[in-house]
């Protein structure tokens, strides 16, 4: 199964947006907003290409990913859920692969200017090691 959308907002769902195993969701200047739950949850093997969209508010995770592989390209993730203190953070999970670009594309040329580190709690679980990935955001960091 796959998910196509562009200039889409959901607001107030009751359990966010849920990749099953093995589908797939490309998302493009949309606004997922204000969930009791996780807004976007991935599972093993599923795949999260999302290009200037905006991930906020939610009692759970922002992205939840497990297993799955994600690549968000100028995404913005912000927290200030107002009815209780997030039970997750904005980013958790263990992804098969994660890549987040703040330009359009990631250049090889290019030195990255900051970094964004993946982690999972479970010291016992099968993850993999933690590793930075970059972030392009010129002008922003030097």
């Amino acid at each position: 199964a796959s998910l196509s959308a562009s200039f889409v907002e959901i607001l107030n769902p009751a359990e966010g947006v849920e990749l099953l195993e093995g589908a797939s969701a490309s998302m493009v200047n949309c606004r997922v907003s204000n969930s009791k739950s996780s807004l976007i949850a991935a599972a093993q093997s599923a795949e999260l290409t999302a290009a200037g969209c905006e991930f906020a508010e939610a009692d759970g995770a922002l992205v939840s990913l497990d297993g799955a592989s994600a690549t968000l390209v100028r995404c913005t993730l912000a927290n200030n859920y107002l009815f209780s203190l997030p039970s997750a953070p904005a980013l958790e999970g263990a992804p098969a692969s994660f890549e987040a670009f703040g330009s359009d594309a990631p250049s090889s040329s290019s030195t990255p200017s900051a970094g964004l580190r993946i982690s999972t709690n479970d010291a016992d679980s099968d993850a993999p090691s933690p590793t930075v990935m970059p972030l392009h955001c010129p002008g922003i960091m030097s």
